[in-house]
């Protein structure tokens, strides 16, 4: 499965791929990411955050997530 590290390579991913392709799109822990003291993390994580939900509120993408550890997530978007 592909990863995809910026908020644009995401961003583009959405609008060429096909249904049913898979990308991860964020590792780690989002939730703590989202509350961390360092922006760039922080800017980061919200960035990829807002896109992914308003991408699946318009069913763009379905979310889904693997879990490998605590607080070690795959965070995956599915292409609807």
């Amino acid at each position: 499965m592909e990863v995809i590290n910026t908020y644009d390579s995401l961003q583009s991913w959405i609008k060429t791929a096909t249904p049913g392709e898979r990308v991860i799109y964020y590792k780690g822990y989002l939730a703590r990411d989202l509350q961390s003291n360092n922006n760039n993390i922080k800017q980061r994580a919200r960035a990829i955050q807002e896109l992914t939900y308003h991408n699946n509120k318009k069913r763009n993408i379905t979310l889904v997530q693997k879990k490998h550890d605590d607080f070690n997530y795959q965070y995956i978007a599915v292409k609807t």
